[in-house]
């Protein structure tokens, strides 16, 4: 797309600007029109047509560069999109990991605290073992002081029976010679 425009210099002479596909301006391409023409785009009508139209010229030079820029800033922020969404995903992965590595450590401790059950299960099995060999042994034990009073109650028993045997006993004789003795 071609524009041309058409303003004063400074000493009133007619200038021929135009501008051509590659962006540039090129003053004497552009056909000399009437000194009449006005810019009446703007908003402000007190803005001289040498503005307006230098203005025009500067926005369509950089109109091509600015819509390139929008959009690759758009393209920049879709990308931005991208990383921030791969960024969180992320994220989750690693609380899920840290998950992981709290069940792995939970599972370590569940083997710790097994393996204390086990010796204590070990230690409780002898522990049982040790007082039936201690109740066997009392039970053996007393018996054999049950044994042992037994004894020596017959023992005292027959120490007596011996002593009554032993101990003299009065004789008594009802017969004729009993009474002569005497």
């Amino acid at each position: 797309m071609e524009a041309s425009l058409i303003t004063k210099d400074k000493n009133g002479d007619k200038i021929r600007i135009k501008q051509g596909h590659d962006g540039l301006v090129n003053p004497d391409d552009a056909p000399i029109a009437d000194e009449n023409v006005s810019v009446t785009s703007s908003p402000l009508n007190h803005i001289s047509v040498t503005t307006q139209t230098l203005a025009s010229l500067f926005v369509s030079q950089f109109a091509t560069s600015l819509n390139d820029t929008e959009s690759k800033l758009n393209d920049i922020q879709q990308n931005q999109n991208v990383l921030i969404e791969s960024l969180h995903q992320e994220r989750q992965r690693l609380n899920d990991h840290n998950a992981v590595g709290e069940v792995e450590s939970a599972m370590t401790h569940i083997h710790h605290y097994q393996m204390k059950l086990a010796k204590i299960k070990k230690d409780m099995s002898t522990l049982k073992e040790i007082s039936q060999r201690l109740r066997k042994k009392a039970v053996h034990l007393k018996q054999q002081k049950e044994n042992e009073e037994l004894k020596k109650r017959e023992d005292r028993e027959r120490c007596m029976e011996e002593d009554r045997k032993l101990i003299a006993k009065p004789v008594l004789d009802l017969g004729p010679n009993a009474s002569t003795k005497s």
